[in-house]
């Protein structure tokens, strides 16, 4: 501020408050004026839109007495970051907490109205600015009751997160709200009833209030579903209805329903098992069902010494069971039809009555020279001899006490008067072994037997020239 005395010029600094007449300092109402080193405000501090610092970037310490060791730092960042609210302080951790009053929440956003929640929010030249909540080394930040987020269509909550023992992210949504991992991507929806359900969502139109296609759903109980609203059991997996129908409640920890032709896959390499084990506390493989490749071969039964494999028919009724022995019972009175061979690998079959049977028939169109015949192939032979049999051999007669026998039908070909070498071992009715017809075409029956594996071979002459 400058004035004029007569001829002379005098200016007022309005920083110092100093008076100066033609440049000389006449007084000075600073000059008494003492530091106070702890000053007191006795209302609003009112800074003009000027900000508080010591020229740097640290806005504000706060800090109290001696024996609050430590305290908060607002410090701004370079552009394009945001600035720091920081703990600080003597300790070597230390959390950073920031309590609401009363049931109030701390909300972090876009500042509100008069009267509404408070909000801290940064502000600056930059279009984009992050607030920073830092702590002192391994401190946490805590916020407590809660934290609430709200910023419009952006993301709500984002970040890194380092999986550890210890860690752990945890959301509540109020009744009929929804959580979206990411915005604008289909597939990220969440949505919960309060104590019913949580349900993961498809959502093909990126409607929150009301999100599409539900694909799997956790109940307040525990029970999954996948592909279904209201899941039967543990686990249902559904890929469309079976009707109507519901799984029984003692066997409903895995349900697998299909529309259509369904099932269950296990795969594996050829080489290794596929398998679903049966178990209990006493024995976690009481019975199982197993499957290998490479091996060729299909298991189900049970794993227990002394335990029995039983198979039921209509009505869970027993129709058979495989015993402890190994040994295969059948249920009284019920008949078995056979579709193939029954072989008994030189067992017995005992206290049976047999009815409408038959036996193989063998036949050697070509019988000359040196001829074997192989018991295993049928215990009736129709050999027709086109030449002399110069030598006959009968292998694999039954074992040492079984008596095996064996029919021979003979017949001659069109020229007639072939004859047969028997065995040397053979033992004939009366001494002489039979003389066969010669006759062209004629036909006759031999027997042979033996109960010592064919060490000797009885033999008799059925019959001569049936005609």
């Amino acid at each position: 501020m400058t004035f004029r005395i007569s001829t002379r010029t005098g200016t007022i600094d309005h920083d110092t408050v100093d008076i100066s007449i033609d440049g000389s300092t006449i007084v000075s109402l600073m000059e008494n004026v003492v530091d106070d080193t702890a000053p007191r405000l006795g209302g609003q501090l009112d800074v003009d839109g000027k900000g508080l610092g010591d020229g740097t970037n640290l806005l504000l310490d706060f800090v109290e007495d001696a024996s609050a060791v430590n305290h908060i730092e607002i410090e701004n960042e370079a552009t394009g970051s945001g600035p720091i609210i920081r703990a600080a302080g003597a300790d070597t951790n230390i959390d950073l907490n920031i309590e609401p009053s009363g049931s109030g929440t701390v909300q972090i956003g876009i500042p509100e109205s008069v009267g509404t929640t408070p909000v801290i929010s940064p502000t600056g030249a930059d279009t984009n600015i992050n607030l920073k909540l830092s702590s002192k080394g391994t401190g946490n930040v805590v916020i407590t009751p809660k934290l609430e987020v709200s910023a419009g269509t952006g993301d709500l909550l984002s970040g890194d997160f380092h999986a550890s023992a210890t860690s752990s992210i945890r959301t509540r949504s109020e009744t009929g709200k929804t959580l979206q991992l990411l915005a604008g991507v289909v597939g990220t929806v969440i949505s919960a009833s309060s104590g019913s359900y949580i349900a993961f969502h498809t959502n093909s139109d990126n409607n929150l209030s009301s999100p599409s296609n539900e694909r799997m759903k956790i109940e307040s109980g525990g029970n999954i579903g996948i592909g279904i609203t209201n899941p039967d059991g543990t686990l249902h997996v559904h890929q469309g209805s079976a009707g109507t129908v519901t799984a029984l409640n003692a066997a409903n920890t895995l349900i697998v329903e299909s529309s259509d032709s369904g099932g269950m896959s296990i795969l594996g390499p050829d080489a290794s098992s596929q398998q679903i084990f049966f178990g209990s506390p006493t024995d976690a493989q009481g019975a199982l069902i197993r499957w290998n490749f490479s091996g060729g071969n299909f298991q189900i039964g049970s794993a227990i010494a002394g335990s029995e494999t039983v198979l039921t028919s209509g009505n869970f009724v027993e129709a058979a069971r495989f015993d402890s022995a190994g040994n295969f019972v059948m249920a009284t009175a019920n008949t078995i039809t056979l579709g193939g061979e029954l072989i008994g690998v030189g067992n017995v079959v005992s206290d049976v009555e047999l009815k409408d049977i038959s036996e193989t028939v063998a036949t050697d169109a070509t019988f000359t020279g040196v001829e074997t015949l192989d018991y295993t192939e049928g215990a009736y032979r129709k050999l027709t001899l086109t030449g002399n049999v110069t030598s006959l051999t009968i292998d694999n007669w039954p074992a040492s006490i079984k008596v095996g026998s064996l029919t021979l039908r003979i017949k001659q070909d069109a020229t007639g008067g072939r004859t047969i070498t028997w065995p040397a071992a053979t033992d004939w009715a009366g001494g002489t072994a039979p003389t066969l017809s010669t006759a062209a075409n004629a036909v006759d029956f031999v027997m042979l037997w033996t109960d010592d594996a064919g060490i000797t071979v009885y033999g008799a002459e059925v019959g001569l020239d049936f005609k």
